[in-house]
């Protein structure tokens, strides 16, 4: 039997191995892309945990931050507080802290801003958060928060003995042993305590020949047509308005009667005691406005001061207080705000046109929830010895002005010299000279008188007379009043800080209170 053998293709061992090749290729291209997809899935999860530990990080220093602000709001308001310009720091866990730093002031705040003298009232608060990985320390993060806070004064020191009555007149005089001189016209408003011998309408220390303090009659009739006069509608010249506290013990006859019958002044019979005095304050030069705040210095002044404006520094010296002591002369177009204080037993002098004082309201902000009584003004002018006002001043005082000895006001023609002072004036003596136009012979003063009786009584006022026909006026170039501003007047030594931390209940203290004006997140 014949067999058939049919040859092999020659190929077909080598398209075998061609397959095989093809398919391990597959595989590994598989094998790589799988490894590739897996090493991608890894890769983006082990970056979503990396980002989201972070992202924990970051919220965990965040919260340290705020946490921190926290105590540090509180430790402001804890009466062991350490004050401005002070850092601290506190350990919340053992990957997490924060530092907190008090600082004098808000740097959102510049010259010129409204609300610019707020500066030294203001503290910000900087407290810096920070967190670390637990299970790498080298990992770590920080995150910042800011706050402004702003002092309610809620205490003050007690004023001293024999403060609340120098605040109750207008004029209050110190002591009993220096006399004192009042001649019209002028005007001192509202209550007056007078302790001395008092000479009204007689100039025994100014001029030589006053003449009519010679002719009793004719003070007599000028002083009761000026309450005439104030009864049927005209301005009120008086020289007071009372009511006049006065040790009638020292007053002669004739001045208790123009004073109560001629002027129809209400009037209170006290006896001599002495009243407050002082020693000099700022002995130190140096201030605080609270506890734990910022150490300001008074500024340094003397001598001859003109075309000057003084002011507080918010930042240097916030209640702009100005110590001299020597001798000063304040010689025109001099502007003060602020507080004088004159120490050495030397005196202050006023000359030439346009001299302002005033005193500084102290805090410089309303707040709701501040009482009225701790809005303060400190006295304007403090004197240790004498004060005058020289022919020709023309002077504005705004608030509370003490002198341990005498005020004076020299003579001068009426129109010259002109002195208002809105506050409260406190002096072992005050001596208003007579107007140098007003300096008549006791002739011409007689003459004027019968010539009124004569002509023009009653239908004229005998002060109206002399202003039309003579040119004396019997409207005041001097006055002295009340201040209107209800603003508390303080009595401040510099010994302590001003504002003070109010008492609790028991007695002890309780902190001071801030307000928060401005919080910023990672500023």
């Amino acid at each position: 039997m014949n067999t058939t053998h049919f040859p092999k293709p020659a190929h077909s061992s080598h398209n075998r191995g061609r397959r095989r090749g093809i398919s391990l290729i597959i595989v590994v291209l598989l094998v790589s892309l799988t490894m590739a997809v897996s090493f991608a899935v890894i890769h983006t999860q082990g970056y979503a945990i990396t980002t989201q530990q972070n992202a924990d990080l970051r919220a965990q220093a965040r919260q340290a931050a705020l946490t921190g602000m926290a105590v540090a709001i509180r430790e402001a308001h804890s009466p062991d507080w350490i004050g401005t310009e002070v850092s601290f720091s506190r350990e919340l866990s053992e990957t997490e802290h924060f530092n907190a730093t008090y600082s004098t002031g808000d740097a959102a705040l510049s010259e010129g801003d409204e609300d610019y003298d707020e500066y030294p009232y203001r503290v910000t608060i900087f407290v810096t958060g920070h967190a670390a990985d637990p299970n790498n320390a080298d990992i770590k993060t920080s995150h910042c928060v800011e706050a402004v806070i702003r002092l309610v004064p809620e205490a003050v020191d007690d004023d001293p003995n024999g403060w609340d009555e120098l605040k109750q007149y207008t004029f209050c005089q110190l002591n009993d042993y220096d006399s004192m001189v009042i001649m019209l016209p002028c005007r001192i408003e509202d209550r007056v305590r007078i302790r001395s011998k008092l000479y009204f309408c007689q100039d025994v220390y100014g001029a030589v020949d006053l003449g009519w303090d010679q002719v009793s009659d004719v003070r007599y009739w000028y002083c009761s047509d000026l309450n005439y006069m104030r009864d049927n509608g005209w301005p009120d010249y008086r020289p007071f308005n009372g009511p006049v506290h006065i040790d009638y013990n020292n007053q002669d006859s004739t001045t208790l009667g123009l004073l109560i019958s001629g002027l129809s002044l209400p009037m209170t019979h006290i006896t001599t005691g002495s009243s407050y005095t002082w020693s000099n304050p700022l002995a130190e030069e140096s201030y605080k406005l609270y506890p734990g705040g910022k150490t300001y210095y008074a500024q340094i002044i003397g001598g001859d001061i003109n075309n000057t404006d003084l002011e507080p520094d918010p930042k240097t010296n916030p209640l702009g207080i100005f110590i001299s002591d020597n001798d000063i002369h304040l010689r025109g177009n001099v502007s003060l705000q602020g507080t004088l204080i004159v120490r050495d037993n030397e005196d202050v002098e006023f000359e030439n046109d346009n001299n302002k004082l005033s005193s500084l309201t102290v805090p410089p902000y309303e707040n709701r929830g501040m009482p009225t009584d701790f809005r303060l003004r400190l006295p304007t002018v403090i004197g240790s010895n004498d004060c005058r006002v020289s022919d020709g001043a023309k002077l504005e005082i705004k608030g509370m002005t003490l002198f341990r000895q005498r005020v004076e006001i020299e003579s001068a023609d009426q129109c010259d010299t002109s002195v208002t002072i809105n506050g409260n004036v406190s002096a072992n003596s005050l001596r208003i000279h007579a107007r140098r136009d007003w300096l008549k012979t006791k002739d011409w003063w007689l003459e004027k008188y019968n010539l009124f009786f004569a002509m023009f009584y009653p239908q004229w006022y005998f002060p109206d007379l002399l202003d039309d026909a003579c040119g004396l006026s019997p409207q005041p170039q001097i006055r002295i009043k009340p201040d209107t501003d209800q603003t508390r007047y303080h009595w401040y030594s510099g010994d302590y800080p001003l504002f003070r931390q109010a008492k609790d209940g028991s007695g002890n203290d309780k902190g001071l209170t801030w307000e928060i004006i401005r919080w910023t997140d990672n500023p």
